[in-house]
């Protein structure tokens, strides 16, 4: 995945100025995708800036959701009784390291 898809919202355009610096406005600045893609100065209400915008909040929207996928509901439950039964684990030793 390129770094561009990976920012964090409201990191600096990716654009060089006219001076060869680069921009020093906020992602989107200007924009109604304010914290991806280019700022208003650079491209980004073009229609190229604008899709490129919404292709970066998908790519981050499935890093952190993940991609929807056919599951049978029994298996869907047992999965999520083991991921709850980690964090409980690790939340308990987060707990237990606070009375030390």
């Amino acid at each position: 995945m390129d770094t561009a898809a990976s920012a964090a919202p409201h990191e600096r355009c990716s654009a060089q100025t006219r001076g060869g610096e680069p921009c020093k406005k906020a992602r989107g600045w200007g924009t109604g995708h304010v914290g991806f893609g280019r700022c208003r100065l650079h491209g980004g209400l073009s229609p190229s800036g604008i899709k490129a915008a919404g292709v970066q909040q998908a790519r981050l929207a499935v890093r952190a959701y993940g991609l929807p996928r056919e599951v049978d509901p029994h298996s869907a439950l047992l999965e999520e009784l083991h991921r709850t039964a980690g964090h409980v684990a690790w939340l308990g030793s987060q707990v237990a390291g606070l009375d030390g």
